[in-house]
């Protein structure tokens, strides 16, 4: 049952769901959506999983701990090697976006050809037929390619957590000069015009939701207000818990992020829960 799996990198076709378990040491599994037939399909630390009607696109790590790119058939046979050293960053289109830390290519899968596209730390990679997208690590900065690695620009400075869809890029609103921990921010990448999509509380709270009375902010701006907090025995200050959410998706035209509310917290004793982004304060989804 995927219930009893950790699962990652989740993909779906077909009637089946892909993904790598945690649990399993990142191994490969399929599952019907029915919750019948279940597989594995590799061994070993499997991830950045992509399924397409042509196979299974993943790196996974050799006797070194370094990533390799690998394609399967849907059924997990005859896995081959396309790309040493390199990670799975994206697949669009016939064509896997893999790096290291210094470089970002492109493996073209019918010619079984690798062209560079730039000599950068990338992350956050998505490709569509408007060309190439990612976070360049190093210059803290989310850019944009054409689908020919050239014409180079920036779309946003700063930020974190992003997620590009669809024309709209989504990031936590902070780097620079701008320190906005606290919200969720949607990029139309066409107009330059960005709108909160989740604004979170600043405030501490005590495991129970009790307010501790101050917010992050407070403790950045005041430093004998950030001595003051008690340590444990390992030294480290107690400040308490915020809000907080994680990388944003896309699914059916909802906009979700993984988090802690303190709605949550209230509504059914967990601060975890999966967020519907509504412009406002969000809305526990789960």
């Amino acid at each position: 049952m995927l219930s009893d799996a950790n699962p990652c990198d989740i993909n779906v076709l077909n009637g089946w769901v892909y993904y790598s378990d945690f649990n399993d040491g990142f191994a490969l599994y399929r599952i019907r959506t029915d919750g019948t037939d279940h597989q594995k399909l590799a061994d070993g630390y499997c991830r950045n999983l992509y399924v397409a009607e042509s196979g299974l696109y993943f790196d996974r790590r050799n006797e070194n701990n370094r990533a390799q790119v690998y394609h399967a058939n849907l059924d997990g046979s005859e896995p081959e090697l396309l790309v040493p050293d390199m990670d799975v960053k994206y697949y669009y289109d016939g064509r896997i976006y893999c790096s290291t830390v210094s470089q970002f290519s492109v493996y073209d899968i019918a010619s079984g050809t690798l062209t560079p596209i730039c000599e950068e730390y990338v992350y956050n990679v998505s490709v569509d037929d408007t060309g190439i997208y990612y976070w360049s690590v190093d210059e803290n900065a989310f850019r944009r390619r054409d689908l020919d690695g050239g014409n180079k620009s920036v779309v946003l400075q700063g930020g974190d957590f992003f997620n590009y869809s669809d024309g709209k890029l989504y990031y936590m609103g902070y780097g620079g000069d701008n320190y906005d921990y606290f919200c969720l921010y949607r990029l139309d990448t066409a107009t330059g015009e960005a709108s909160a999509r989740l604004s979170l509380s600043g405030e501490f709270y005590a495991d129970d939701g009790t307010p501790k009375g101050y917010t992050l902010v407070d403790l950045r701006e005041n430093t004998e207000l950030a001595e003051s907090i008690p340590q444990n025995e390992l030294g480290e200050r107690e400040y308490g818990l915020t809000e907080n959410f994680n990388y944003p998706y896309i699914i059916g035209g909802y906009e979700f992020t993984r988090g802690s509310l303190l709605a949550s917290k209230l509504e059914k004793g967990s601060w975890d829960c999966l967020i519907l982004l509504d412009g406002a304060h969000g809305k526990v989804w789960d």
